[in-house]
């Protein structure tokens, strides 16, 4: 897959190039599960199997990857100036076609997040307000601790009991965030 989905990232894609992309690579996974036609097994079924992601999650993980990567690069790069530039002129008429700001624009209301720039700067965050597409990139301990810290921390307000506690616990115990982190100042706010 990851020569199929070379430079992935900066696609603009729709629905029409992701069923192509979809379909040769069930027809892969089934191949490589020995999964003939004729069972008509379930794509989640498939990828459940071969603990992989689809297509369209993948992409959309490479999407939100490279954009909090350029958000956090220095104003003075290309690459962010070329991503937050606007061209001038008018678009024809009709649908206009879908372009990379639209694409990650959507991809970040689907993981909720409503102030990329913002969020990206802080890169644990975007990491975990990115995750469903991306948590088994994750690998070190304690950076799945302090994400399970992060989501805590976004919990309601009824949920305050356990949450203090577990704060309390993961910074006793691992010593991973020290008190003036800004999620510290957070958790002491309640």
């Amino acid at each position: 897959m990851s020569v199929l989905l070379y430079s992935g990232e900066t696609w603009a894609v729709v629905k029409q190039h992701i069923s192509p992309l979809a379909a040769f690579q069930m027809n892969c996974l089934q191949r490589i599960c020995g999964i003939p036609l004729r069972d008509h097994v379930p794509n989640v079924d498939i990828l459940n199997r071969c603990n992989t992601l689809s297509v369209e999650s993948q992409l959309q993980g490479k999407r939100l990857r490279w954009l909090g990567h350029v958000f956090r690069m220095p104003n003075d790069r290309l690459s962010k100036k070329l991503l937050l530039g606007e061209v001038s002129g008018l678009r024809p008429p009709g649908r206009p076609r879908s372009r990379f700001n639209d694409v990650t624009l959507h991809d970040c209301q689907y993981c909720r997040i409503s102030r990329p720039y913002r969020d990206a700067q802080d890169r644990l965050l975007w990491i975990a307000k990115t995750c469903p597409a991306r948590t088994y990139l994750i690998k070190s301990w304690k950076a799945l601790l302090l994400l399970s810290f992060i989501s805590i921390v976004q919990a309601s307000p009824s949920q305050l009991h356990n949450r203090t506690l577990l704060v309390c616990i993961l910074e006793w115990q691992y010593l991973l965030l020290p008190t003036n982190t800004a999620y510290a100042t957070d958790v002491c706010c309640f």
